[in-house]
């Protein structure tokens, strides 16, 4: 399947988030691969933490704020998949065992932001009433997805 499958994550998790039910968070290897790079460069750096925004992706307006749906790296590519999954975070990496944690991670849209849709989402989904969220599991310490 290879980066074809980059493609599934967004969708899964459009279709789980609409409906208001849990997930499991799709991650490929392509796009672990890609947030491992990404985050262990600014480690390399002595940072800890940092924060992602659609500029990271590919998807933004030059000030980190969402321009467009599809990603300049191409449609089937891991910015696109993260920009369409995670989006706009902050990112925390426990210096002990490597494990990231992401904040800002909820589907929490402005009213309007994506329509009927969107205000959808943002209230929990068609069948649920809690916000739903992406939280991917990535380990600095593994090469592997978790």
């Amino acid at each position: 399947m290879g980066m074809f499958s980059n493609i599934i994550a967004p969708s899964k998790q459009a279709i789980g988030s609409f409906l208001g039910i849990d997930v499991d968070e799709h991650i490929t290897d392509e796009m672990s691969d890609w947030m491992l790079s990404k985050i262990k460069k600014e480690v390399g750096k002595g940072n800890f933490s940092g924060g992602l925004d659609y500029d990271d992706y590919g998807m933004g307006d030059g000030n980190g704020n969402l321009a467009t749906m599809f990603s300049k790296k191409g449609l089937l590519s891991p910015e696109m998949a993260w920009g369409n999954t995670l989006g706009r975070a902050n990112w925390k990496v426990d210096k002990k065992s490597g494990e990231v944690s992401f904040t800002g991670d909820e589907y929490d849209f402005r009213p309007g932001q994506y329509g009927w849709v969107g205000d959808i989402i943002s209230g929990g989904g068609l069948f649920s009433d809690e916000i739903q969220k992406f939280t991917p599991k990535i380990n600095i310490n593994s090469t592997k997805k978790g």
